[in-house]
């Protein structure tokens, strides 16, 4: 059985590119962002109606109805791609708080124990994903 602790402790220590304790955050700045931009559109929407202008200018024969068309894009498609977008995301990592608690098995955290310390290491981070899963499921 101690040769099975060894292999289990090895595995653990390896690299891995996947840091969870970065889930949560990741998720809420990407929904911060999507958020951002209803309110305020980003670089190239601002500059569509100067570019659409300069093409006019070169040569380019453009129909348009009006200012009006670029409101419309913005409210019928634009908007709406935005907060389906969102929507996705929230929909996708419900549990973005939970998935971060496995951050308590990053094998960086465990290169320095050996197989005694990493028992104990191992059973205190496990109360602490069993707490954090029944606080997040009611």
């Amino acid at each position: 059985m101690v040769g099975r602790k060894g292999v289990v402790a090895a595995l653990l220590k390896q690299e891995s590119g996947l840091d969870y304790s970065t889930i949560q955050e990741q998720v809420q700045i990407t929904l911060d962002f999507l958020d951002s931009r209803l309110s305020i559109p980003g670089r190239y929407f601002k500059e569509s109606e100067t570019m659409i202008s300069t093409l006019e200018e070169n040569g380019f024969s453009i129909t348009r109805r009006g200012i009006s068309d670029v409101d419309e894009f913005k409210r019928k498609v634009r908007d709406k791609f935005i907060i389906a977008l969102s929507d996705n995301i929230k929909n996708r990592f419900p549990d973005a708080g939970l998935i971060s608690t496995f951050s308590c098995f990053d094998p960086s955290a465990m290169k320095n124990l050996d197989t005694y310390d990493l028992d104990f290491y191992a059973e205190e981070k496990i109360q602490i994903v069993k707490e954090d899963s029944v606080s997040s499921t009611g």
